[in-house]
């Protein structure tokens, strides 16, 4: 048990001394873009702009591990609820948009009308996170990315498909737990995504194809 806790308090350090100083740098960013915008080139917008890119990104692998760091959720932690996924979606693609603006990326939609899921509600909102984010920064640049719902008769199923460089699944499906030196960002996330959809029955979505096309979702029982 010492062992253990002496393990998470330095996995907790860590991660604060890494997500303190990012947090500081992008805050100074935007705040320098806010009050300079008209009066710096074009060039030096799009480097600090690029800049605050990677900083959000860095923020966001923080937090995975922080989440993986912390997992030890049960079937009987579920509290189910109905989530609208087109809405929660499109309300955390707001975070993304220096992300499209600095990489020419678009979004699409398969529909626009809501997709509501019966679902434990905070476990719905890291696996949409995570899946947006990994989808988000591993997509190419001038490239489209097409947030599908899909409805059928027994299951409901979101994925997320963008021309992206190839994800090695057959290696990291048999990952167990990641660690903070794992050199593959998609892996913590994949993992995560993994275990939280196993918890309502459900399957994780993972498809590569040759011309680049990378699929990353879900797909789960109807209740």
């Amino acid at each position: 048990m010492k062992t253990k806790a002496k393990e998470d308090e330095f996995v907790n350090k860590i991660i604060y001394d890494l997500w303190s100083p990012s947090i500081s740098q992008s805050n100074a960013i935007s705040t320098f873009l806010s009050l300079t915008s008209s009066k710096i080139t074009l060039k030096e917008k799009n480097l600090l702009e690029l800049t605050l890119n990677y900083c959000y990104k860095m923020q966001n692998l923080i937090k995975t591990y922080e989440l993986i760091n912390k997992f030890n959720y049960t079937k009987s932690d579920l509290h189910y609820e109905y989530i609208d996924l087109y809405a929660l979606t499109k309300e955390y693609l707001e975070d993304y948009k220096v992300v499209f603006k600095c990489n020419d990326i678009k979004v699409e939609y398969s529909s626009k009308k809501p997709f509501v899921i019966y679902a434990d509600g905070d476990m719905t909102e890291k696996i949409i996170r995570i899946i947006l984010m990994q989808s988000i920064y591993s997509a190419k640049q001038n490239s489209t990315i097409n947030i599908e719902f899909s409805d059928n008769k027994n299951n409901l199923s979101f994925y997320v498909k963008n021309k992206s460089f190839y994800m090695e699944f057959d290696r990291i499906k048999n990952i167990k737990k990641p660690t903070i030196e794992d050199e593959k960002i998609v892996a913590p996330g994949y993992y995560l995504v993994k275990e939280l959809i196993h918890l309502h029955f459900g399957t994780v979505i993972t498809e590569n194809y040759p011309d680049g096309t990378h699929i990353f979702g879900f797909t789960i029982p109807k209740r």
